[in-house]
């Protein structure tokens, strides 16, 4: 997988799959993140800013804490491997919807925002101000959540019960993340999370 998605513009990606950073931290903690991101059957992307310094960390403790769990997130295999690519703004259209979407977003959520929107990937991200903004584009940009990530991993690779749970439970405990209420997929997150 090159290091670069498309020239810009609409239809050079069209079912390419876009992570921000909370959904790498939610996948990366699962430690299924290699299977996880292969089961979504179309190229994967980050950001460069994700990759190099949004994602940084998964734990059950405190980077500050001498005992802490905490685990640094290494994506470096994948993208050597061709699982996972980068992706960094290109082009003054990008840079320009990026300008205007961090006035709303965080620095990270609107690179995201900008590459999906010209490139026409689907981006994924739980964060729920992001959804809304992204909503609001015209076009809407195509959103997908970590529940999604996971049922697909589900059904594409016939996961099992236990191995979902595990993951779930390493989602809450390593990334502290549960979807809320009004994700599509709650149920479906709290039938297999008990």
């Amino acid at each position: 997988m090159s290091e670069s998605a498309g020239e810009g513009g609409h239809g050079t990606g069209e079912t390419s799959l876009l992570l921000d950073s909370c959904v790498v931290i939610n996948l990366y903690a699962t430690r299924c993140i290699e299977e996880i991101v292969s089961a979504q059957s179309r190229p994967v992307y980050v950001t460069e800013r994700t990759r190099s310094s949004e994602a940084r960390w998964v734990g059950r403790g405190r980077r500050s804490e001498p005992a802490g769990d905490v685990e640094p997130v290494d994506l470096d295999p994948l993208i050597r491997r061709g699982i996972l690519g980068v992706v960094s703004t290109e082009g003054d259209d990008e840079a320009e919807t990026l300008v205007v979407l961090a006035a709303e977003l965080d620095d990270g959520e609107a690179e995201c925002g900008a590459i999906a929107f010209h490139r026409n990937f689907v981006v994924a991200t739980d964060d729920r101000k992001a959804i809304n903004v992204f909503g609001r584009l015209t076009p809407p940009l195509t959103v997908a959540r970590t529940t999604q990530l996971l049922q697909r991993w589900e059904r594409e690779k016939g996961t099992t019960r236990a191995a979902m749970h595990a993951a779930l439970r390493d989602i809450r405990e390593r990334a502290r993340f549960e979807p809320p209420p009004a994700d599509p997929l709650f149920e479906w997150w709290m039938e297999r999370a008990a």
